[in-house]
């Protein structure tokens, strides 16, 4: 699993982990310090620790512990007290069940485990698409996080398997390959979501889709356009059809779309892309209003310039165009083609998962057909 870094809560509380502060031996500042945990027996409980050093200064303390309590999870490690020289004191939540996850390089609140905000999704099963890498991945983690057994699907079988693998020290998923730009894809995938878990599905997200083509209007071809088109509105389109109707039988359901900053601020060269990104912000109002009613929100987030798979690609095509490096290839990206985020730095696929895990949840129930723009401020006009 990923090491933890800054803070981070279990998704899971047995008698919790613990906390003491602590003398720093190398600046005498005051740190956060990790105490023993009991090992609760029952499967899919997964914890993460607050990274900070252990009483001896080990930085690494924290990614010893992770692995260490995971493994006894899995049954393949030790039953000897967790590395690092811990002591035990308050309970940093002594709430049982579900912890919503949290990611910060911010101070600590003690208080956090008392004043946690339950979702209220755990134990409902959610399809995602794209789920293989960034944003889809990290959605899907986020999710189990949450206590939801996930089904993933991506078009790649390999990466797949291998992001299922590493999403299962989370919680309950399933993975099935399938081309949802086809028709027979989004049956395979139905099928297969179906018959998952003893629930049906009552979330969906759609997180597939791809760049496409790219250069000028004039010379991109009908393939360029239609190859956008199938990939990021079809498979919505496609999607939701599948798994709408079992939301409304629920009386329940959360559907997010992904769509993009380029839906309402489209990048000239990225014409099929905006073009296809938009019909993703009208197919998402039209069926909040169309199945609103029936207990189904739907919703559509509006990431900009994220630190995925995608965008790595983009800026490493620019860096050989243009014989500069990545980071100024990046930094030229902002700078020229960016200048609304404010930040001046990449979005974080975790920081686009929050918002998207956020509008799927219980907590979301008076919000629909709404654009969510997870864009840094790159979006610069007061409209959606």
């Amino acid at each position: 699993m990923r090491a933890a870094v800054g803070r981070r809560q279990a998704s899971r509380l047995g008698d919790g982990p613990t906390l003491t502060e602590v003398e720093d031996p190398k600046d005498g500042k005051t740190v956060k310090r990790l105490g023993s945990a009991s090992v609760p027996g029952s499967t899919g409980t997964r914890f993460a620790w607050i990274g900070a050093h252990d009483r001896a200064g080990n930085k690494d303390c924290c990614a010893k512990v992770v692995r260490h309590l995971n493994d006894r999870l899995r049954g393949s490690g030790s039953t000897e007290t967790p590395p690092g020289n811990h002591e035990k004191q308050t309970l940093l939540s002594p709430r049982p069940g579900f912890a919503s996850f949290q990611e910060s390089a911010g101070p600590l609140n003690n208080n956090h485990g008392a004043n946690q905000m339950d979702l209220g999704i755990n134990g409902r099963v959610a399809v995602v698409t794209g789920g293989d890498s960034g944003m889809g991945f990290k959605t899907a983690e986020f999710l189990l996080r949450e206590g939801v057994k996930v089904v993933l699907t991506d078009i790649d079988d390999a990466q797949l398997q291998k992001a299922a693998e590493e999403l299962a020290a989370y919680g309950e998923v399933r993975a099935v390959a399938a081309d949802l730009s086809r028709s027979k894809g989004i049956e395979v995938l139905a099928a297969f979501a179906n018959m998952a878990f003893d629930d049906k599905p009552t979330i969906l997200v759609c997180a597939a889709g791809i760049t496409g083509a790219s250069g000028d209007f004039l010379e991109l071809t009908d393939d360029d356009w239609l190859e956008a088109i199938q990939t990021d509105l079809m498979t919505g389109v496609r999607a939701t059809r599948a798994f709408i109707p079992g939301m409304r039988k629920a009386g329940w359901g959360r559907v997010v779309l992904f769509s993009s900053e380029d839906a309402v601020q489209p990048y000239v060269e990225e014409l099929p892309y905006a073009a296809a990104k938009a019909g993703v912000l009208n197919l998402a109002k039209g069926l909040s209003k169309a199945y609103g009613p029936d207990g189904v929100l739907v919703n559509a987030v509006g990431p900009a310039f994220i630190a995925t798979p995608m965008t790595d690609a983009q800026m490493e095509k620019k860096s050989k165009e243009k014989g500069i490096s990545f980071d100024e290839a990046v930094k030229q990206t902002l700078d020229e083609e960016r200048p609304g985020i404010v930040a001046k730095r990449r979005g974080k696929a975790e920081e686009v998962a929050a918002a998207v895990v956020f509008l799927c949840s219980e907590r979301a129930s008076f919000i629909t057909g709404e654009f969510l723009r997870v864009d840094g401020g790159s979006v610069m006009t007061m409209g959606a």
